[in-house]
């Protein structure tokens, strides 16, 4: 039995082959872009690379963070007994006179809270530029031994603390040394953020609410 086929005329090509010829251009006009912008890259020295032009990141915005809430620490070490002592110097960089006022929370710890700091002066009235120091002391009751904690707040524009850690043992036989802390406080804090990644913006809040270190005001933008 025959067998026949039928094929296009020679002047008329197949689908397959006008796709495979369609390829073929394409990649040929790719492969000779690619090779002129090459040469053009050794030619100019200051076109970039074609590795190299890739996205680059957004401009970088300045921020700033908010002070630590208590500015120091202080470490006793003492045996039931003994009276320990501790100097705060209290410095007005503000561009106003400032009054501050000073008190101690109970200490807490392992057992029975073993009192508090006695403080003098609790009031320091300072002009711009001014010091002065307040004097801490504490005598050591017979206490359980262990660990306890204690925070002396500080109270201008904005308040600060002192923390204080008693560490009551029964081997120690020397005297606790007098420890002094400074505190050093301007116009309140404020910290610097980015408004938005896609902005050149930035936004300005306080750090501590003034009497309530949890108070927030509303947000200052600045553009």
């Amino acid at each position: 039995m025959s067998h026949a086929t039928a094929k296009p005329a020679s002047g008329t090509p197949s689908l397959d082959e006008f796709l495979t010829a369609a390829s073929k251009v394409l990649t040929a006009s790719i492969t000779s872009t690619r090779v002129i912008l090459e040469q053009a890259a050794s030619l100019l020295p200051g076109l970039p690379r074609l590795p190299d032009l890739r996205r680059r990141e957004m401009c970088a915005i300045p921020e700033t963070e908010c002070p630590a809430r208590c500015v120091c620490e202080v470490s006793w070490e003492a045996n039931p007994g003994e009276t320990l002592g501790l100097t705060l110097r209290v410095s007005n960089t503000s561009k106003v006179a400032r009054t501050f006022t000073l008190s101690a929370t109970p200490f807490t710890g392992a057992g029975a809270s073993p009192g508090t700091i006695a403080l003098e002066p609790t009031s320091l009235s300072l002009p711009t530029g001014h010091s002065a120091v307040v004097d801490g002391t504490f005598a050591v009751p017979k206490v359980d031994t262990g660990d306890y904690e204690a925070e002396i707040m500080v109270q201008g524009a904005y308040e600060q603390c002192v923390r204080v850690v008693l560490k009551v043992r029964r081997d120690k036989t020397c005297g606790a040394d007098r420890c002094t802390c400074e505190v050093v406080q301007g116009d309140p804090p404020v910290r610097i953020r980015a408004h938005q990644w896609y902005d050149h913006f930035q936004c300005t809040e306080p750090c501590f609410g003034r009497g309530e270190t949890n108070d927030r005001d509303p947000l200052d933008h600045h553009g």
